[in-house]
């Protein structure tokens, strides 16, 4: 699925501060404006896996209200750890200048306990596959048409990295976002031409400092904004925006120019 990025998109984007951090392929920057040669594609699917489990969107309900909801990641012992996976299909597609991954991450520490919460920090590692997809979860734990030999129930550090960022946040009132919320950008220019009319999917794993809470990002079904959840803003779902290949001249027209300038240089 593609849209071409309106007015309204442009100004439910805006306002983000650029904010610089981790690598140069994946940072915090401010949503893309309205741009002719710009295409956004929304994700096929997207879910959240505890270990070799899956949850779904309404599955991430926890304390306090409003309830948590979306793609979390965390790197917990014990089978508390949760990794999330977003898929984009890219039938019909051409190879693109540039491919971006925007994520966006409304949770933050006074979102639980403000004073008192666990700040979201550490990094955040995307890595992306080719020709893998997924069949969304409605209910239970499962997801549809995925083996217990499939990589998105393996090790992904088999994955290709697309990038790596670091967040940080800051303490809250329980309505005042902190520092780590915001739009993430990575690098998917690679992974997006090498599977030119296939699927990629990118998985999204957190290494958080001791003490620290992971992010949780926004899903396809705006389920946090849905829900009220502090941080949340609409139309904040992962998407992955492409930038068209610039036209290469012509022989006809570069022809054309050498006779231009024979003709000048005689004179």
């Amino acid at each position: 699925m593609k849209m071409k990025i309106k007015p309204l998109l442009a100004v439910g984007l805006s306002g983000v501060v650029i904010s610089l951090a981790g690598s140069a392929l994946a940072q915090k920057v401010a949503a893309p404006g309205a741009i002719d040669n710009i295409t956004v594609f929304a994700a096929t699917a997207d879910t959240t896996m505890e270990n070799i489990r899956s949850d779904n969107q309404a599955q991430l309900a926890g304390e306090p209200v409003p309830t948590w909801f979306g793609l979390w990641a965390i790197n917990g012992g014990s089978g508390l750890g949760r990794r999330s996976y977003v898929t984009f299909n890219e039938a019909g597609q051409s190879t693109v200048q540039s491919a971006t991954l925007y994520l966006y991450d409304y949770y933050y520490e006074g979102f639980t306990s403000p004073g008192t919460g666990e700040n979201v920090s550490g990094t955040a590692t995307i890595r992306g596959i080719g020709g893998q997809t997924f069949a969304e979860p409605n209910v239970g734990y499962q997801l549809s048409g995925i083996s217990s030999s499939s990589p998105l129930r393996a090790d992904r550090t088999t994955w290709s990295i697309l990038g790596t960022f670091t967040m940080s946040g800051s303490d809250g009132t329980s309505t005042v976002p902190g520092n780590e919320v915001g739009w993430y950008a990575v690098d998917v220019t690679s992974l997006w031409n090498a599977n030119v009319g296939s699927t990629i999917t990118m998985s999204i794993d957190f290494n958080n400092d001791s003490g620290a809470d992971g992010p949780i990002f926004e899903d396809t079904q705006h389920t946090a904004y849905n829900n009220g959840c502090y941080g949340a803003i609409y139309d904040s779902q992962p998407r992955i925006v492409t930038v068209a290949q610039v036209p290469e001249p012509s022989a006809l027209a570069l022809l054309a120019l050498g006779g231009v300038v024979v003709w000048l240089r005689r004179r």
